[in-house]
C-alpha cells in the first residue's frame, strides 16, 4: 500500500504543476511559459480556431499534391492515409518566408515517435526536402517542447529559410502570454505568419530600428522585471539571445531611432520616475552609454521617436494628470534636448496612447 509520502511523489512527477515535473520539462528543453499555458479563449473556441487551421494547412497541402506527377501523388495519400488510421494529422506548408509543420494534438503528443512520418510529409516541399534527416532529428531532440505546446489543440512547429532547424512550436490556439513575437513584410507578399522568440518576454510593447546591416530590438521584461533588454537580428544567424541592460529600467515600452550613424534610445523610467530618459550607441560596435536624464521632459507611458531631415523627434504624453501631447527634437550637431512644446489641440488618455510616431510623405504624424 502506497504511504502518502509515495503518493505524494508519484503525484509531483506526472501532475503538470508538481515542481519536480516542471524542473524535468525545463531540463528536457521546454521554456518555462509554455508549462500549464493560459489561452485567450475558451476551450470551445479553441477547439475550433485549432480545427480551422488545420484544415486550412490540409487544404494548402492537398494544393502541392496535386501539383506532382501521378505515382508522386500516390505515394502522399498512402501516408496520409496511415497517419489518419493513427489518428494523426502532419501538413507540411510552405510559405514565401519558410516552412510550417502543423501537428494535431495526437502528432504532437508523440512527435518523437512519428519521425519517419513527419519528414515523409515534409518531403512534399522540395526546398525542404534536404533537410529532412536534420528536421527528424530535431523532431526528437525538442519531443518534450512540442508536447507542452500541442497537447491540448496541435501546433505548428515554424522555421525560416534561414534556419530550417529552428521549429519553433506554436499553438494552434491563442496564448494570453508576453512572449515577443516576429513577422517580416516583404513587398508584394504582405506579412509572414508570427514566429515566438523561444526565450524573450516583455510586458510592454518593443522598439525595433537598424544598424550597420542588423536589426535591433528593445524592449522592457517580462511579468515584474523592469530591466530593458536588446536582442540582435543577424541575416546570416537570425535573431540572437537576450541580454539585460546593466542599468537601465522602465515600466513601460521604449523608443528606439537609427540617428547620426548610430542608435538613440528613449525611455520613461521606472515606477513613480516619470523623467525621460536617453542612451546611446554610437556606433555598430560601440557599447550602449550610460543613461541621461532628459532634464526638461516628462511623461506618464512610454515615448516615440522618428527621424526627420536632420533631425530626430520625440513625442510623447504628458506625467500625471496631463494628457497634453509633447514633442521635442534634438540636433545633430548640438546632441542637446530642448524643452517640450505642446502639440496644440491633441489630448491622449493614458490608455490610448500607443508609443507611435510615423514618418510619411514628408509630414509627421502621430
Amino acid at each position: 500500500m502506497a504511504t502518502e509520502s509515495t503518493q505524494t511523489e508519484a503525484a509531483e512527477s506526472t501532475n503538470g504543476k508538481g515542481e519536480a515535473r516542471i524542473e524535468e520539462l525545463i531540463r528536457q528543453g521546454v521554456p518555462r511559459e509554455e508549462i500549464d499555458p493560459v489561452y485567450a479563449v475558451s476551450d470551445v473556441e479553441a477547439q475550433q480556431i485549432a480545427a480551422e487551421e488545420l484544415a486550412q494547412a490540409r487544404r494548402l497541402e492537398d494544393e502541392l499534391i496535386a501539383e506532382l506527377p501521378p505515382a508522386d501523388q500516390e505515394e502522399f495519400r498512402q501516408v496520409q492515409r496511415e497517419l489518419a488510421a493513427l489518428g494523426y494529422e502532419v501538413h507540411a506548408v510552405a510559405k514565401w518566408w519558410g516552412f510550417e509543420i502543423h501537428l494535431n494534438a495526437e502528432a504532437a503528443k508523440l512527435a518523437a515517435d512519428i519521425t519517419e512520418y513527419i519528414g515523409k510529409m515534409v518531403a512534399l516541399i522540395p526546398a525542404v526536402a534536404p533537410f529532412k534527416p536534420l528536421i527528424k532529428l530535431y523532431c526528437k531532440l525538442k519531443a518534450a517542447w512540442i508536447k507542452a505546446v500541442g497537447e491540448s489543440y496541435g501546433c505548428k512547429l515554424v522555421s525560416p529559410w534561414i534556419a530550417p532547424g529552428m521549429l519553433i512550436p506554436i499553438s494552434l490556439a491563442p496564448r494570453a502570454d508576453t512572449s515577443l513575437w516576429w513577422t517580416v513584410f516583404e513587398e508584394g507578399q504582405g506579412w509572414s505568419e508570427d514566429t515566438r522568440f523561444p526565450a524573450h518576454a516583455s510586458e510592454s510593447n518593443p522598439a525595433l530600428a537598424e544598424l550597420g546591416g542588423e536589426l535591433y530590438c528593445v524592449h522592457r521584461g517580462g511579468g515584474s522585471d523592469v530591466n530593458l533588454w536588446q536582442a540582435v537580428y543577424n541575416p546570416d544567424t537570425g535573431w540572437g539571445t537576450d541580454t539585460p541592460f546593466t542599468r537601465h529600467a522602465s515600466d513601460q515600452g521604449p523608443a528606439l531611432a537609427a540617428f547620426n550613424n548610430g542608435l538613440y534610445l528613449l525611455h520613461k523610467g521606472n515606477a513613480g520616475d516619470v523623467n525621460l530618459w536617453m542612451t546611446r550607441r554610437p556606433g555598430p560596435n560601440a557599447a550602449w552609454t550610460p543613461d541621461e536624464r532628459l532634464p526638461r521632459n516628462a511623461t506618464s507611458v512610454g515615448p516615440a521617436l522618428a527621424v526627420f531631415g536632420d533631425r530626430l523627434y520625440c513625442v510623447h504624453r504628458g506625467s500625471g494628470n496631463d494628457a497634453n501631447l509633447w514633442w521635442t527634437s534634438i540636433d545633430r550637431n548640438s546632441g542637446a534636448w530642448p524643452g517640450d512644446t505642446a502639440i496644440p489641440g491633441v489630448e491622449v488618455p493614458p490608455e490610448w496612447w500607443t508609443g507611435e510616431l510615423r514618418v510619411s510623405g514628408g509630414s509627421r504624424s502621430k
